[in-house]
């Protein structure tokens, strides 16, 4: 093959190899020789078709096509079967683009079934310049007989696979707070915020909030009368980056082992674990200590009362113990919208039944009618709610915090989180069974078994299954009436 080269020219001997390989059907032959022997099974983690391949593309199937040979050289039975991911919201945005549409709500305009058919006919947009380039780096792949997501043999497969996860008991419906983007309204799993570029650094409120104490509250387990007294204007001090959840609030949680100083800063008095922040000349002077078990079950005035939701004041606006609660940032105080947080949600779901949840924002992320920057997306409506609780003289302090937030890989908008009716598969109870099959994993390099994989493992959460989309696999889900 290489006789009678004139010049070293490596492009040139490439094209020979693979003129060689194809005419010759080398990666046929190298299957047929080893078929009937012990099988080493590969399939192709999908791309998809609709979107061109890029240099990152390249460098993966490098990887995957060194072990490949790898295990062919050692006399494995290797079959490389290529696959289409031809789902989900990456093809749905490329359509919506594609017909000017731009929410859920004009695709169920234009008709699903014609949404779902243009979806269809753009996944293979750029198959050509896939298969050239896998030809071209001398990937082999049996692109023939290739599985393709929305073919019902595929769905068919899926379909056990789900059926076999309900009969193990792994399967579950529950509301629960996920990462949720407000413009392709939808939830993503936890893995989706692994994704390089979700976190970005960005600018947010940073907000001292005034909870005025109501009354010292009642702990059967506690002698009242060694609880700390209330003052007239005695408060709360709560810190919060996310301004827009405020109205949804429905508790205040301490951890009950730190130890909590009541200060005194200009006539007012303010709970706190740390020194709050000051104004040069003011006079900061700690009044008392107390543990934050004694501060369980302080009663204060809720910011906001809405008639969309009505709780009763004797289970809501109260202290709570959490151990969550930590000190890093903050005033060890932690303000409670079961709506929008996940320890909120876990904290308050056998005190609030589902159906009594403040929720102050719609699917859009836009803050509901009756509170303050009511129509706007949260992140813009933070501005009205500070507004109006400056006015109100809620506010102890306000200021600007750059730090790292999440936003959609897919669309780049702000993600929030959200609590949604899902379908989960319970992967927290397998936390055991997959560490201990981490640790048979000859990684390379080694730190990742126990670094970064393994430390992903050991937090392994429920993994959100459904979308609230369109062109997906359906969930073969039924519900007796």
């Amino acid at each position: 093959m290489l006789k009678g080269l004139k010049n070293f020219n490596l492009p040139e001997v490439e094209e020979k190899v693979l003129k060689f390989w194809r005419e010759n059907k080398i990666f046929e032959k190298s299957l047929a020789k080893r078929k009937g022997k012990k099988p080493f099974r590969f399939y192709e983690g999908p791309p998809y078709a609709n979107g061109q391949p890029g240099i990152h593309h390249v460098l993966a199937r490098v990887f995957k096509d060194a072990v490949l040979r790898y295990k062919s050289m050692q006399g494995y039975f290797v079959p490389r079967r290529a696959g289409w991911d031809t789902h989900g919201l990456p093809i749905e945005l490329a359509t919506e683009k594609e017909l000017g549409i731009k929410s859920k709500n004009e695709i169920e305009k234009f008709g699903i079934d014609l949404f779902n058919q243009k979806a269809k006919a753009s996944v293979w947009r750029y198959k050509p310049e896939w298969e050239r380039l896998t030809e071209r780096i001398g990937y082999w792949l049996d692109l023939k007989n290739a599985y393709i997501t929305y073919e019902n043999n595929y769905l068919e497969s899926l379909w056990w696979i789900f059926k076999k996860i309900f009969e193990k008991g792994f399967l579950k419906q529950s509301y629960k707070v996920v990462p949720y983007c407000p413009r392709c309204q939808t939830p993503l799993s936890s893995h989706e915020l692994g994704q390089p570029g979700v976190y970005k650094k960005t600018k947010d409120p940073s907000i001292y909030v005034k909870f005025k104490v109501k009354s010292r509250g009642y702990r059967s387990d506690d002698n009242a009368a060694s609880r700390p007294k209330v003052k007239k204007n005695e408060f709360l001090l709560v810190w919060t980056t996310t301004p827009w959840t405020l109205p949804a609030n429905v508790a205040v949680a301490v951890n009950p082992k730190l130890t909590y100083t009541k200060y005194k800063i200009n006539g007012d008095y303010y709970w706190s674990y740390s020194t709050p922040p000051f104004k040069e000349g003011e006079k900061v002077e700690p009044i008392e200590k107390i543990s934050g078990k004694k501060l369980i079950g302080l009663k204060y005035e809720p910011l906001y009362k809405s008639k969309s939701y009505k709780l009763k004041a004797k289970s809501y606006f109260l202290v709570l113990g959490a151990d969550f609660v930590s000190t890093e940032e903050g005033t060890g105080l932690v303000h409670i919208a079961p709506a929008f947080g996940e320890d909120d949600f876990n904290l308050m779901k056998d005190r609030i039944a589902i159906k009594d949840i403040p929720v102050t924002v719609d699917e859009k992320g836009k803050v509901k009618a009756g509170f303050p920057g009511a129509g706007k997306f949260v992140k813009e409506a933070d501005k009205d709610i500070i507004a109006d609780l400056v006015k109100k003289n809620k506010i102890y302090a306000s200021a600007v915090i750059e730090h790292e937030y999440p936003f959609c890989w897919r669309c780049g908008v702000a993600l929030i989180y959200f609590s949604r009716l899902s379908w989960f598969i319970e992967m927290s109870r397998l936390r055991t069974e997959l560490l201990a099959a981490n640790k048979k994993i000859n990684w390379i390099p080694a730190y990742l078994k126990d670094g970064r994989f393994g430390e992903w493992l050991k937090e392994a959460k429920d993994w959100a299954v459904s979308r609230e989309r369109y062109w997906g696999a359906p969930l073969p889900i039924w519900k007796c009436g």
